[in-house]
């Protein structure tokens, strides 16, 4: 089952609902949170609620106001979930916040996840200091397939740390 809540009013609510949702539904294998306005306190109830599910393999939460503190509980909940195999976290224009800070919550929830196989991290304020947190963690990562990155603030530096730690993993970056 596809539950598709994208682009209707109200985070708030919509966050709690999908929250019980993925708490209760045994059988939802996606979950579409598209363009919510969802921020990093609404995202504390999904991410909670992700922690013990074993059935949700893709979660878009792209187009939201997730900055780090929202990325820190989604991170949390990755570290040690068992089934999400894929991550859509980008946003469309100026609406991103994830930096720095974020791209190293990440990194550590990919150190111990071993079911994520996308990561989508496009349009964020990812710097070549953010890259060598996820390139750290690339280097171990065996599960991970597609990293992507497009429309970030990535220079020479930050390719340079991706390709260094590409050269035995198997990521194809975006």
């Amino acid at each position: 089952m596809i539950l598709e809540l994208n682009g209707n009013a109200g985070s708030y609510c919509t966050t709690v609902t999908a929250a019980f949702q993925i708490r209760n539904d045994k059988t939802i294998t996606k979950m579409d949170l598209r363009r919510k306005n969802i921020d990093d306190n609404d995202i504390k109830f999904v991410s909670e609620a992700l922690h013990n599910n074993e059935t949700i393999t893709d979660l878009d939460l792209s187009q939201n106001k997730i900055g780090n503190t929202g990325a820190q509980h989604l991170a949390e909940a990755l570290q040690n979930n068992k089934s999400s195999s894929m991550l859509t976290n980008h946003y469309g224009g100026q609406r991103n916040r994830t930096g720095v800070e974020g791209a190293k919550y990440f990194a550590d929830a990919l150190k111990t996840n071993k079911t994520l196989i996308m990561l989508d991290l496009s349009y964020n304020r990812i710097s070549d200091i953010a890259v060598q947190y996820l390139a750290d963690a690339l280097r171990n990562n065996q599960t991970l397939i597609t990293l992507d990155l497009t429309a970030n603030r990535i220079e020479n530096n930050g390719l340079q740390y991706l390709a260094n730690a590409l050269t035995d993993n198997k990521v194809r970056l975006q």
